[in-house]
């Protein structure tokens, strides 16, 4: 049982060959293998709009306001939010301009937004008292951007500062199977960016956005540009629509 809406890893070959089960039926997807070999399953509520048969609608993991992305993003607003408290999702407007695929004037923002903010984000989670800022960067908050280089920019950036030098930072590959308090999402995308339909985070399935966001539990804090990435037919406009 699980979600198919978050990206499956391979099943290992020699598995998959001896079950019978071909790469071009089961398109490499363990989530199919569940599906295909369960039972017929009575559920206590309708039968899903989502792709696959076999998925969890009651959430416990994010906060409201957070889960509330992933639902109307991904989960056709089926998903059952059972977390006990609102949290918040927090906005800041990015500077600077995406080159290659990094942004170094974000990566700025980034550190200089944690470092000004630190003891307001430890009260919003509940840090403990006894957790020293390195110890609290390291086990509450987490990074995820949609690009390797920039994930690498951010951890030199972040290098020679001892509070932030082990903060865990990568792409969402990275964090799938994790989860922080606060997470950071570094979508590097600025002014004069192009068309955002062509962003590499709205293209196709929603899956890379909705795993940014599920990773967060309290706090999710989205450095971008709200006028490119609100715009609509944009997956990234549910992100921008959760800020109020």
């Amino acid at each position: 049982m699980g979600d198919k809406q978050y990206k499956a890893k391979e099943a290992d070959n020699g598995v998959r060959t001896d079950a019978g089960y071909d790469k071009e039926r089961f398109a490499n997807n363990v989530m199919h293998i569940a599906n295909n070999a369960a039972p017929q399953i009575v559920l206590p509520y309708n039968p899903s709009k989502l792709r696959g048969d076999i998925w969890l609608k009651e959430h416990f993991g994010c906060g409201k306001p957070i889960a509330d992305i992933a639902n109307k993003m991904t989960y056709n607003e089926e998903m059952i939010i059972k977390t006990p408290h609102e949290w918040s999702v927090i906005w800041v407007e990015n500077v600077g301009e995406k080159r290659g695929t990094s942004n170094e004037e974000e990566i700025k923002q980034i550190r200089d937004y944690l470092l000004r903010e630190l003891n307001e984000l430890r009260k919003r989670v509940g840090a403990s008292p006894d957790l020293d800022n390195a110890d609290f960067c390291e086990k509450h908050i987490g990074i995820i951007t949609p690009f390797a280089e920039q994930g690498r920019k951010i951890k030199d950036e972040f290098e020679s500062d001892k509070r932030l030098s082990h903060i865990k930072i990568g792409t969402v590959h990275t964090f799938q199977g994790s989860e922080r308090d606060i997470i950071v999402f570094s979508t590097v995308y600025g002014k004069n960016a192009g068309d955002p339909k062509n962003f590499f985070f709205n293209r196709g399935e929603t899956d890379l956005l909705n795993v940014a966001v599920t990773r967060t539990k309290k706090v999710l804090i989205i450095l971008g540009n709200k006028n490119l990435l609100g715009q609509n037919g944009c997956h990234s406009k549910y992100l921008c629509d959760a800020v109020k």
